[in-house]
């Protein structure tokens, strides 16, 4: 299972310090999925289940080895299918309040 194997490596500390290093090569869309999935991953009202897809895909974007390693080009692009995968499985949970804190985030962490 992707979050025994990826789990791991996650934690909130190097989620923030992997999506500061990464921005300006993983581009918007693949950074706002990935703070979305650590701002559900908060949430009160999120199963288990859910928690488990969740810690798994950011592991793996945090994982410094993976299918395609980041420093290539095109290296994020199975770290954006990941999340997108993730996101697709989880998205019942991205609520309106949810968008808010995302936006508030990444206003806040790249102004």
């Amino acid at each position: 299972m992707e979050s025994e194997t990826f789990g791991r490596f996650y934690s909130p500390v190097k989620f923030i310090e992997k999506v500061k290093n990464t921005s300006k090569a993983a581009g918007l869309e693949l950074i706002r999925q990935a703070v979305t999935l650590f701002v559900i991953l908060q949430g009160d009202n999120v199963p288990t289940w859910a928690k488990a897809i969740i810690i798994g895909s950011l592991g793996y974007f945090i994982c410094p080895i993976d299918l395609i390693p980041d420093f290539l080009p095109m290296g994020l692009t199975d770290d954006l299918v990941e999340l997108t995968a993730a996101m697709q499985q989880v998205v019942v949970f991205c609520n309106p309040s949810v968008k808010r804190q995302v936006d508030g985030i990444l206003s806040h962490w790249f102004e």
